[in-house]
């Protein structure tokens, strides 16, 4: 006969399961498992920013031989046949690169950005890996371009896939996403507040209590990380700032103004270049070819446009350069990051629009200061509040901006002017162009993302669930005087007219008939709207959002289906946006 088990493994196997269920508890709630995750996911971003800021100087060393401690954009001067020599090869590589990815079935990649708001934080780790990989050797060959870009991928997607081996909820998955993002940021420019802006408003795009520690916890676990991996140090030491100068604010809010002008031009530009080149029939890695060639001729005129500009910003604010030097660097910089960016150079324009604020500032300010209007020591507190401003209206992140500028300054008395400076051009390309570079990036690819504010839920939610069905009808055959008499002005707002089948005719302001109609015979079909413009019952909350974007329109009728065209319905905009304001609130507060 077998033996019965001893009371000692019945006791291990009941505490075994006790541990096992346990587990799977704390997994499954505990919001301190969050908390750790977010700690793992801005570490890995902090070692990856700071891994691959490493790996770009080692590649400068090897291709354009510039000495330790020094940065590409700096003050070294590589050979004229290395910069073209590695800039037009590293341009066909990365187009081969590119082309194979798709023929092995790579498909699209998702940036934080696009997952967040569409996919629930759910990001894919080899698409993630290739744009980090493609963003090394973009910068690592001169490109006028950053790395951002790639680390802040590349980390965003382990915090994804922390959450989703440990099948977390789509709320911590975005979080976690976040928390990847903002630990990239803290650990390459050793800013954690920088890096808790950042993932709020660019990978967050809204703020929540519940979300801010682990957050906070990620920017400073990333910032240690990337301390301990490679080092870091980036600061701009100031010897003022503009507290002596007149009339700063002013100042600040001009400086903000030309940053947001030439930010547009810049995005403009890559843009223009992008669709012109797919509109040609050149194999793809001959355009980047000849984008990396394009880059290296402007190059030869200032090398201080390679790669991604810390080096050129320590340059410019260590020498005293002219109007005109900075003037004509800052054009050839813009066109060095149109050539790159515009033929297929992965990477993003972070660095880069700080160096061509930086730039802008130090341009306007030189001849300001020459005719006495301002103290010398006032130049390079106006650089960095370019600096910031430029970069806010390429990247989308003023506060982060303003934050990051106090952080690698230490001054934080420059904080009045660089916000003013910021909300400018901020609000100079919101008006004028309507996007960041981040956003519209994804607008150019045809995105439904605004933002990376979710709105896959509204999707899922449909006319059919928000219309109000106490819609008013009335015969289209009816005159003015009969419908005033039925429902005079004030007592409604909106009268759907049907025809004698019962079938949707157009749509009255009742308001607009009582002032305008000239005779009570006058007929009521004479002021119909919106007599093919509809909603049906099936579409969801996101088309009711788009439809109500098209100017003029303020009501909608709901029609059950496009054959039998009967009213059951009516929504306003007002009560859409209300709708979905709640809903996207209940939901932050889960």
């Amino acid at each position: 006969m077998p033996s019965k088990p001893s009371h000692l493994k019945i006791l291990l196997s009941e505490k075994r399961s006790l541990l096992a269920d346990l587990t799977r508890r704390f997994a499954a709630e505990s919001r301190g498992l969050v908390l750790l995750l977010a700690c793992l996911a801005g570490i890995a971003g902090g070692a990856i920013a700071s891994l691959m800021g490493r790996a770009t100087v080692l590649i400068h060393h090897l291709l354009f031989n510039v000495p330790e401690g020094v940065r590409l954009s700096g003050a070294y001067l590589p050979r004229s046949l290395d910069i073209l020599l590695w800039l037009t090869a590293g341009g066909v590589l990365l187009g081969i690169s590119s082309l194979m990815w798709k023929r092995l079935g790579g498909g699209d990649i998702l940036d934080p950005i696009e997952a967040n708001a569409l996919y629930g934080g759910r990001m894919g780790n080899g698409g993630s890996l290739f744009v980090a990989g493609q963003a090394v050797l973009a910068n690592g060959v001169g490109g006028s371009v950053g790395i951002e870009g790639g680390f802040t991928q590349l980390a965003a997607a382990v915090g994804s896939w922390l959450g989703r081996i440990l099948n977390r909820p789509r709320e911590d998955l975005r979080l976690l996403v976040a928390c990847g993002a903002a630990g990239a940021i803290a650990g390459a420019f050793d800013a954690p507040f920088a890096g808790i802006a950042y993932a709020f408003e660019l990978i967050l795009a809204a703020y929540s209590p519940n979300v801010l520690a682990p957050v906070v916890l990620a920017s400073i676990a990333g910032k240690y990380a990337a301390s301990l991996t490679a080092g870091h140090g980036y600061r701009i030491v100031l010897s003022g700032d503009l507290s002596a100068v007149d009339h700063s604010y002013l100042w600040a809010v001009a400086i903000g103004l030309l940053c947001g002008l030439f930010a547009i031009v810049l995005m403009y530009a890559v843009t223009m270049l992008e669709q012109l080149l797919a509109r040609t029939r050149i194999p793809g890695p001959l355009l980047t070819g000849a984008g990396g060639l394009a880059t290296g001729a402007v190059a030869l005129l200032s090398p201080h446009v390679m790669g991604s500009g810390h080096g050129g910003i320590d340059y410019i604010f260590a020498n005293s350069l002219g109007a005109r030097v900075l003037a004509t660097i800052f054009v050839l910089k813009l066109a060095a990051c149109t050539f790159s960016i515009g033929s297929g150079f992965r990477g993003g324009l972070f660095s880069a629009s700080l160096f061509l604020g930086a730039l802008l500032g130090g341009a306007v300010g030189t001849p300001v200061i020459q005719y006495g209007v301002m103290p010398d020591s006032a130049l390079l507190g106006m650089q960095v509040v370019a600096m910031s401003a430029f970069g806010a209206a390429v990247v989308g992140t003023p506060l982060a901006m303003a934050i990051l500028a106090a952080e690698i300054t230490s001054r934080i008395g420059l904080m009045p002017e660089v916000l003013l400076g910021v909300i400018t051009a901020t609000l100079v390309v919101r008006v004028l162009f309507g996007y960041s570079f981040s956003i519209w990036r994804l607008h150019v690819r045809g995105s439904p993302a605004r933002s990376a504010a979710d709105i896959a839920w509204s999707r899922s939610i449909q006319v059919r669930d928000i219309m109000r069905p106490d819609v008013v009808r009335f015969p289209d055959t009816a005159t003015c005087g009969e419908l005033l008499s039925r429902y005079p002005a004030g007592s409604i707002k909106w009268i759907a007219l049907v025809n004698g089948a019962d079938h949707y005719a157009g749509l009255c302001d009742v308001s607009e008939i009582a002032f305008a109609a000239k005779d009570p015979g006058q007929p009521a079909a004479d002021f119909a709207r919106q007599k093919t413009e509809v909603l049906y019952v099936a579409q969801t909350l996101e088309d009711a959002i788009k439809w109500f974007e098209t100017p003029g329109r303020e009501a909608a009728v709901v029609i059950n289906s496009p054959t039998r065209m009967g009213v059951v319905g009516i929504l306003t905009e007002a009560y859409v946006l209300k709708r979905y304001a709640q809903e996207l609130e209940r939901r932050r507060s889960v």
